[in-house]
């Protein structure tokens, strides 16, 4: 199911809206709170499964001998991290690492696993071995990301009183909508390594 409409459902299910908006409860607030969390879960899983899938797919690419920018970057990552000789830096270079390429998708989906919430560093320490590019992640969704994460932590492991907040529980989607629309150029970002050179 779409990440967009995993927020959508759950908006429905957790946050209440009232016109005008005032006379929030302290249920209203729990609500916002679980949204919270259960939204973060459905983001971390969104890039996780979206990075293995690109991980994987430049990998079998690379096995049949297809230009892939995603597949160079994995290979050169696995072989820095793995090499007890010299670094490769060509394609030629690369060639001996083709016989690795299952434990390439198995160290990055091993990554992928290490990762706990998904920070702007987290979805960088996921995003480099892919080949993505420092610029094409739009600092402003690395913001929203950090800010999410500094609310989600306390919420995910002690008492938080949201209602101290003053804010509308419909803030917590609103949050959520816009790190979604700014995932979306750097989905297509990734799209463009698995299936070209750079």
């Amino acid at each position: 199911m779409a990440f967009g409409t995993r927020l959508s459902e759950l908006r429905a299910c957790f946050i209440v809206e009232l016109e005008p908006p005032t006379g929030w409860t302290q249920n209203h607030h729990r609500q916002a709170l679980a949204y919270r969390l259960l939204a973060s879960s459905e983001l971390e899983h969104y890039v996780e499964s979206r990075c293995i899938s690109i991980c994987r797919g430049a990998i079998d690419r690379a096995k049949k001998q297809l230009s892939s920018s995603s597949g160079f970057a994995l290979l050169v990552w696995f072989a820095t991290q793995n090499s007890k000789g010299a670094i490769p830096i060509s394609r030629l270079h690369l060639a001996a690492w083709l016989q690795e390429a299952d434990k390439v998708v198995i160290a990055y989906e091993k990554l992928v696993k290490r990762s706990h919430g998904i920070s702007g560093d987290d979805l960088r320490r996921l995003l480099w071995p892919l080949g993505v590019q420092e610029g094409d992640i739009d600092s402003q969704l690395s913001d929203r990301l950090d800010e999410l994460a500094n609310l989600r932590n306390p919420a995910a492991h002690t008492h938080v009183n949201r209602a101290r907040s003053m804010t509308e529980p419909k803030t917590e989607a609103e949050r959520l909508e816009s790190i979604r629309a700014l995932l979306a150029p750097l989905d297509a970002r990734l799209d463009h390594y698995l299936a070209n050179d750079p």
